[in-house]
């Protein structure tokens, strides 16, 4: 890391300027292909069914 951070030191302004909108749009292009690789569904009108429900160990009573 410090190599790197040396070589875009030595970089002039407009370079540096280059390097960075390259990698924030190589960061978008990636963000974007991943976004829609993983895609989201979802169901309208369904409810889970253990939405509602009161099972949940720490609010139930147990029998001694």
């Amino acid at each position: 890391m410090k190599k790197l951070n040396q070589y875009f030191n030595r970089l002039s302004p407009a370079r540096q300027k280059l390097h960075l909108l390259l990698f924030a749009a190589v960061f978008a292009l990636l963000l974007a292909l991943s976004l829609g690789y993983n895609k989201i569904s979802i169901k309208t009108g369904y409810v889970p069914q253990h939405i509602g429900h009161n099972t949940d160990t720490l609010t139930k009573k147990q029998k001694p």
